[in-house]
Order: structure tokens, then C-alpha cells, then sequence
């Protein structure tokens, strides 16, 4: 047992607690009203505590089974609320034993100010690397691999991914790598993040585009490898914080319940009441609903909308359970979104050892990595609607004002006020039903006058009086545009006009919160509900005022634009949005330098069998990787060499396409521009599913011709007997089950469709890709980028808008075979895959090289044989 002559003389605190750590101790403390707490704290490689997780409260009973909850390396930290640090009998005993299982000790006053070692933290001084041989036995023919899946085939190119990853962990690389349908990259990534987690205690994140994809890992892959490695790990999946239900604002909301605006809004509500006591996680997924925006939205997490240790439901919080199971993860899966949050508040407080949104990472895993440049775009930029104003008015007062959190707060406090001066009373009254409505009133006045006056400029501009129900437009300020007295004096004077209002509501708010300084403390823990709501709605308002200014600020490395929208009771609903032209240098600074091991990973990476477009795109060009071939490709040199540290590999899918699929590319039909489009691919559809008898995916790049070929269409298919689908009647999860259901369906789809969709088996046996998926080049960010590209000398078409069309092209072709029994057929309707010089381009791109490119008739011929054959 440690002496108190043994323990040593304590450093400062912050060398051994970092400040985050220090505040959550502080508030649990606070919170238990300055009693004893314990606590798990979670130590970085440099030996400083960056996560402390509650463990018991006063309870010394449950302090004799923290042994069960600590791992080697961590440290148990509690305080002693007399303040004087030496430590007891109780404690030596409890540090005795946790240095057994070299776990440290470590003794705080309440404020986390002062600290007392009593056992030294045990640090891990080196890294325990992956053994190559070892996790390629694992993938073996009578491997643990083989031994749990039924007609398991061991595939090279899984091994070989497998090992290039565990390179990347070993020697702090970062790996790209595309690896085709069948090859089995989950696996091929998972094993060795979970090996380099395991063994030396550092969490791996594991970041995917899709939810399909994330629950496939947690339901399914996880699981498998937990069984079969024998090894004890924690895995947790962990949504963005309006996935999760909050408890508390549930209770508020059921108060609320009738001034909800729609009888819709009040029977989903109901529905999340009589959901919230049976989920144990509060995941918005597992409604048997999809709950009304409206409904989900009073009852959901809000971070500017949380009582934090201060809430009566802190020990049930779903969010922050599940961010108590995120920290004591191994291996944490989320989606890029998420992790670009966390990206962006790291960067912006320099913080990448500490939790942020996410606990603290050093190693990444990007799976559906082809989609990050576009949510670094996306997350990076920023959008003010008129519509996003109109909701949050819309919660401090509804129609005829008896609805609303301003009258809901009058109506509290009015009780509550009963029994105070008079005074007091027509204070409250003249600042909640007065001020504060005249307030919110203004804002409402000046925002849509604002958000009208920029809408009906941009409208004459366009030589348009109003918009047609249902459309949509977008303008791109250009440098023309900043140069009149559009951008100067209407953009100019919207912006401060509604930045002036919400400020003068922000200022009324907080002196009306102020008054309740003075209420008995019943009346005022009555009132902490409906007052945090009117913080959020507020500070929502100025998050909006904000953007504007931001928008309005922006410079010259942003697009900024305009879009109208057509929307139900608004002709014109306007939006304000910016984006980065480029996001490489973001990506830089935020991911690759202060992460030690990152891994790019997708099916479709590659153009033309190289990854200059995705390195350039992702500002990984600069560390000097190259395009692969099939083999690695490094740049060797000193260690100071940035080059040194990117590796890329290129693994063809392991299905024989030739024997599997039959591609057919017409050649002599119109361009999609032609007039004579329309009926050829209507005839070329019908050919089409007449040989296939349905059992296919026709994917579109526009809703209008989509619209068209279902009216000309569905109905004759329909009367066959066939089950036609389209985007848009129904979720896409509804959509995908009632097409794996039907013995020959037929679904019409766009955007979403063309990635993340996996339908095994004879139930999707046609594919045809309608057009080749170039963007619109009048989008306002594309655009941009584009002049932005030929500003600088370069040609924007062959370097930017080919190479993103045949990502999104190989992914859409990627839909067909997803497994070696899969057979079918692709029809290409496109003609300049065949008569373009970069149309070889994208033929060169696609897994196999017997394409039939030819007369129309021949190839619906060829199309009519091979299903016959079959």
C-alpha cells in the first residue's frame, strides 16, 4: 500500500488534466452539491487526462467495483471537498489496488484547481504495431473469417487492402484506397482499426456517407469480428445531436401540445410521448414513424437548448449517454457530417487532444471517401433562409397569439407573479405581451420585407414577375453584380435591416429573462423550461442575422448566391447561400496534419485508373501522392518529406463482369440536347424491360425527364402486371422494400439512387443509366469553380466537370452487380460515351472491358439474347 511519505509532490494540475476534463469535473462536483465524486479519467499518449467520466457519487460502497470499469493506463480522480488533499486510510486502500492494475490515482479540491498524485499514472511508452501475417491469417481459407460465414472464398485483393491499411496505422501514413464491389473493404478496414485500438488503447473513427452503411458495420460487420477475434473491445455508433430525443423538453412540450398549428403536429406528438419512456437510446430512427418536422423539432436535443448537469434528466440524457458510450469507445463509427462539426471546432479552438464534438482521435478511417469534398462543401458553408426566420417567429407566437413560447412564459409567470406586487405583475405583462411581441413583430416585418425586396429585384432581373408553382432558380453573385445598386444598396440594406431587428429583440429578451431574478426560487425552476426555449429561439435569430453578415462578408475564396423557390403560400421563398471554392486547404489543416493515421477508402476514387482528380480535390496532392496502378505507389524519401507519408491502391473487384453482365452502348441515337431524345429513350426503355421483364433501376439525372418517361410509361407497364415505383411517392427505404419485395419491379430514379443502394440477387436485373450524370453547369458552385479553373489557365470541362461525372457514373454503374451470383444487363442511352473522344473516358473507368458498342437495334438485340439465355 503507497505511504504517505511515498507520494510524491504534485506537478501543476494542468500538465495532468487538461482544461476540458477539469470543467466537467468542476460541474459534476457542482452538481452533487460539492459531495464526493469518482471519476474515470481517460489519459492521451503524452499522459495528460482528457476525458473524466462520473463513475459514483458519494458511494464508497461502488467505489470498491471501479477495478471493473478501469483499464491499464487510466487514472481514478476524486475530490475532497474539505479541500485539504492528503489522503486517507480509505483512499490509500483504493489506490493500492488500482495500482495493481496500473490504473493512477489522483486526489482534486472541488474547483479542480489543486491535485494530489497518490499513484502515479501508468503511461505506455511505445506502440504495439500490426503484425501483417497475422492479419492476413485472419482471411485465410480456414481462417477465423472462413469458419463463420457459409461459402466464404478468401479474395486477394482483401488481403492486400488489409495490409496496406495496417501499414498506414503503423508507420502514420495516409492510405487511399479504391477497392471495387466484392472485394470486402469493411472487413479489409475494420480488422486492423480494431487490432491498433485494442492493442494500443487509441480510439479509431470510422466515418461513413450513408446510414445504410453505418448500421450495416454496427449490426452486422462489428459484431462478426468481435466473435471471431476473442478480443474484448467497445464499439458505439453516434448521430448529431437532433437525433436524439431530449427528455426534458418532452415534458415541456407536453404542456405545449395544443399550441401546436396542425392537428398532424399534435397526433406525432403523442406519438413521441408514448414513445419516450420505452427507448432505452431516444434514436429518432427508432420511431415506427416519421415523425412531422414540426413535432420532432419541439421534443429533440438542442445544444442552445440544454441544462447541461443542471437538468433533472442529466442521468437519463440520451445524447449524453450516448456520448458516455462514444467516450469509452474503440472503435466510434459516424458520418462525414458529424465529423466535420467536430473538424471545424477543433480547428477553430486548435483543440485535437480533448473531446469536442467527438472525444479525442488521432487515427480516421473515410469509407464512401469520394463524398467528402462535397460535405466539407457543404459543412462549410452556410445558408439563411426566409423560411428558417419564419419557423423560429413562429415559436415565440403563433396565430391569434394564444400560441406560442412569449404567452406560454406570460401565462407561468403571471401565476407565479400573483403573490408579488402589483408592480411586478404589469411588468411582466406589459414586457411579454407587449414588448416582446412588437419586438418579434418587427423582425417578422423587416425580414420579409427584406427577403421580398432582394427576391422581387432578382425576379425583374430575370425578366420574371413571379415564379411558376413548383420552380426553382439560382444567381451566383458575380464581381458585375457587387459593382450596382443591387448588391450595394438592397443586399446592403436587407441584411443590416434584419440584423438591427433581431438585435433589438436579443436586447428586450434578456432584460424581460432578468425580471425573474427576483421570483421565489419554485417559480423561478418552473420557469427554466419555457426560458431556455426563448434563449434558443433567440440565439437561432442571431445564428441567422449572422450568416447574413457572413454571406454579405465573404470574399473571394467563397461562391455566393441567390436560390428562389416556389414553395406553398410564398412565390418566392429566398435563400441566402455561400460555399468555399476550394475546401483542400481545410481538409489540410484539419484532418491530415494533426492526424496520425488516415484512410481514404471508397469504390470509386479512381479516373482512368488514377487518383490525380480525387487528390487534387481532397488537397492531397500537395503531400506528392500519385495515380496508381495496381500496384502502391509511394514517394520515398527523408523523413521530412510530406510525400513520404501518402500511399494509394488501386484493387479491381474480385466479380467476372464479362461472364456476370452484359454493358450495350448505342451509338447512333441523339444526344440527350436533341430534340429526338425523348422518344428514343422512351422506345430504348421499353425494348429494354420488355427483355428484362422489369427487375430494374432506371436512373435519371433530372426530375423532368423522369416526370416524362413515368407518364409515358407506367401505365403500360403497370398493365403487365409489373410494380412501377418512382422517387418521390414514398421515403427511399420504403421505396427499396417494397422494390425487393415485388417479383418484377420497376423503380424511376434520380440523385440519391445512384449510390448507396445494394439490391442482391434476381430481384434487380437491368440497369439503365439514361444520360451521363454531368452537373448542371449553371450551378452556382460549380460554376464558379469552373471560370475559376480557366482563370487560372487550365480547361475546366476535361479537369473538373468530366472527372466528377464519372465518379457519379461508375457508382451509378455499380448498383447492378453486388454479388458473384448477380447477373444482368446495363443500357447506356448516352451517345457520347461512344462518339465523344472523353467518352472513352468513362467506358475505361468501369470494371470491365467488353462493352458492346453499336447500332441501336443490335444492341437491344444483344440485350433480348443474353436475358434469353439466361
Amino acid at each position: 500500500m503507497p505511504q504517505p511519505s511515498d507520494i510524491q509532490a504534485s506537478p501543476p494540475i494542468d500538465s495532468l488534466i487538461d482544461r476540458e476534463a477539469r470543467l466537467s469535473i468542476r460541474e459534476a462536483i457542482l452538481s452533487n452539491d460539492g459531495g464526493e465524486v469518482f471519476f474515470i479519467g481517460r489519459l492521451d499518449r503524452g499522459g495528460v487526462c482528457v476525458e473524466a467520466e462520473p463513475y459514483a457519487f458519494g458511494n464508497r460502497h461502488a467505489v470498491s467495483a471501479i477495478h471493473k470499469a478501469v483499464r491499464p493506463g487510466d487514472v481514478v480522480i476524486h475530490n475532497h471537498p474539505g479541500g485539504l488533499l492528503e489522503p486517507s486510510d480509505a483512499d490509500l486502500s483504493v489506490a493500492s489496488k488500482l495500482g495493481e492494475l496500473a490504473v493512477g490515482c489522483y486526489i482534486v479540491d472541488n474547483e479542480c484547481e489543486r491535485i494530489r498524485i497518490v499513484v502515479k499514472a501508468f503511461r505506455e511508452e511505445t506502440l504495439v504495431l500490426l503484425e501483417p501475417d497475422e492479419i492476413a491469417s485472419f482471411f485465410a481459407a480456414g481462417g477465423p473469417l472462413a469458419r463463420s460465414l457459409q461459402g466464404y472464398e478468401n479474395r486477394p485483393q482483401q488481403v492486400r487492402m488489409a495490409r496496406e491499411i495496417a501499414r498506414a496505422f503503423n508507420e502514420n501514413r495516409i492510405a487511399v484506397v479504391e477497392a471495387g464491389t466484392g472485394v470486402g473493404k469493411s472487413m479489409a478496414y475494420l480488422l486492423p482499426a480494431i487490432l491498433w485500438a485494442v492493442k494500443n488503447r487509441e480510439r479509431v473513427i470510422v466515418s461513413t456517407n450513408t446510414i445504410n452503411l453505418q448500421e450495416q458495420l454496427i449490426a452486422k460487420d462489428i459484431p462478426l469480428l468481435r466473435e471471431r477475434l476473442g478480443l474484448e473491445f467497445s464499439s458505439e455508433i453516434l448521430k448529431g445531436r437532433s437525433n436524439y430525443l431530449c427528455l426534458r423538453r418532452v415534458e415541456y412540450a407536453r404542456g405545449e401540445r395544443q399550441t401546436a398549428e396542425s392537428e398532424d403536429v399534435r397526433e406525432h406528438l403523442r406519438g413521441i410521448f408514448e414513445w419516450a419512456p420505452k427507448t432505452k437510446t431516444g434514436d429518432r430512427s427508432e420511431l415506427p414513424f416519421a415523425p412531422a418536422r414540426e413535432a420532432w423539432e419541439m421534443t429533440m436535443s438542442e445544444a442552445d437548448n440544454c441544462l447541461r448537469l443542471k437538468c433533472p434528466f442529466y442521468a437519463r440524457c440520451h445524447f449524453y449517454n450516448a456520448k458516455r458510450r462514444a467516450a469509452r469507445a474503440d472503435l466510434l463509427v459516424v458520418n462525414h457530417h458529424l465529423l466535420m462539426a467536430d473538424l471545424a471546432v477543433r480547428r477553430e479552438t486548435n483543440n485535437y487532444t480533448s473531446a469536442a464534438v467527438l472525444p479525442p482521435f488521432s487515427r480516421i478511417v473515410f469509407d464512401e471517401a469520394h463524398n467528402v469534398e462535397d460535405v466539407a462543401t457543404q459543412y462549410f458553408g452556410l445558408q439563411a433562409s426566409q423560411l428558417a426566420f419564419q419557423r423560429q417567429l413562429a415559436k415565440l407566437s403563433a396565430t391569434g397569439r394564444a400560441r406560442g413560447i412569449l404567452s406560454f412564459i406570460a401565462r407561468k409567470a403571471e401565476d407565479a407573479a400573483a403573490t408579488m406586487p402589483k408592480a411586478v405583475l404589469d411588468q411582466v405583462r406589459h414586457l411579454y405581451y407587449f414588448e416582446l411581441e412588437e419586438r418579434r413583430d418587427d423582425v417578422e416585418m423587416e425580414s420579409k420585407q427584406a427577403f421580398e425586396e432582394v427576391a422581387n429585384e432578382l425576379l425583374r432581373m430575370q425578366g420574371m414577375l413571379a415564379l411558376p408553382p413548383r420552380k426553382e432558380f439560382k444567381r451566383r453573385v458575380a464581381p458585375d453584380m457587387m459593382e450596382g445598386r443591387f448588391w450595394r444598396e438592397t443586399v446592403a440594406g436587407a441584411v443590416a435591416r434584419v440584423s438591427a431587428s433581431v438585435g433589438r429583440l436579443n436586447k428586450k429578451a434578456e432584460e424581460a429573462i432578468r425580471i425573474f431574478e427576483d421570483f421565489p426560487q419554485q417559480s423561478r425552476d418552473e420557469l427554466v423550461s419555457p426560458v431556455l426555449e426563448f434563449r434558443a429561439v433567440c440565439g437561432k435569430l442571431a445564428a441567422l442575422a449572422g450568416r447574413l453578415n457572413a454571406f454579405f462578408q465573404s470574399g473571394e475564396d467563397y461562391c455566393r448566391w441567390f436560390e428562389l423557390r416556389s414553395v406553398r403560400g410564398n412565390p418566392a421563398a429566398l435563400t441566402f447561400c455561400c460555399a468555399p471554392l476550394r475546401v483542400a486547404a481545410d481538409m489540410r489543416q484539419s484532418i491530415y496534419e494533426p492526424a496520425k493515421t488516415v484512410i481514404m477508402t471508397s469504390a470509386t476514387l479512381a479516373v482512368d485508373r488514377r487518383f490525380d482528380f480525387f487528390l487534387k480535390q481532397t488537397g492531397l496532392d500537395e503531400f506528392g501522392a500519385n495515380g496508381a496502378e495496381q500496384d502502391s505507389q509511394f514517394q520515398e524519401g527523408g523523413a521530412a518529406r510530406p510525400a513520404a507519408r501518402v500511399s494509394t491502391l488501386l484493387l479491381a473487384t474480385p466479380f467476372d463482369f464479362e461472364r456476370q453482365a452484359f454493358v450495350g452502348a448505342p451509338n447512333d441515337i441523339p444526344e440527350p440536347n436533341q430534340p429526338e431524345f425523348p422518344n428514343t429513350l422512351e422506345d430504348m426503355i421499353r425494348h429494354s424491360m420488355y427483355a428484362s421483364e422489369g427487375r430494374a433501376f432506371l436512373l435519371f439525372t433530372s426530375y423532368g425527364l423522369l416526370d416524362m418517361m413515368h407518364r409515358r410509361l407506367a401505365s403500360e407497364f403497370s398493365a403487365r402486371g409489373w410494380l412501377v415505383l418512382k422517387q418521390g411517392q414514398m421515403s427511399r427505404h420504403l421505396l427499396l422494400e417494397q422494390f425487393r419485395a415485388a417479383p418484377h419491379p420497376i423503380l424511376f430514379a434520380t440523385s440519391s439512387f445512384w449510390e448507396g443502394v445494394d439490391v442482391k440477387g434476381q430481384t434487380l436485373q437491368c440497369l439503365v443509366l439514361t444520360r451521363l450524370p454531368f452537373q448542371v453547369p449553371t450551378e452556382p458552385i460549380l460554376e464558379a469553380r469552373l471560370e475559376q479553373i480557366a482563370l487560372e489557365g487550365r480547361n475546366p470541362f476535361m479537369e473538373l466537370t468530366v472527372p466528377s461525372a464519372i465518379i457519379r457514373f461508375r457508382q451509378g454503374f455499380g448498383r447492378l452487380i453486388r454479388a458473384r451470383t448477380d447477373r444482368g444487363a446495363v443500357l447506356i442511352c448516352d451517345p457520347r460515351v461512344a462518339t465523344r473522344q472523353y467518352g472513352r473516358l468513362f467506358l475505361r473507368s468501369l470494371p470491365t472491358e467488353a462493352i458492346h458498342v453499336g447500332r441501336c437495334e443490335s444492341v437491344m438485340e444483344r440485350i433480348r439474347a443474353f436475358f434469353a439465355s439466361g
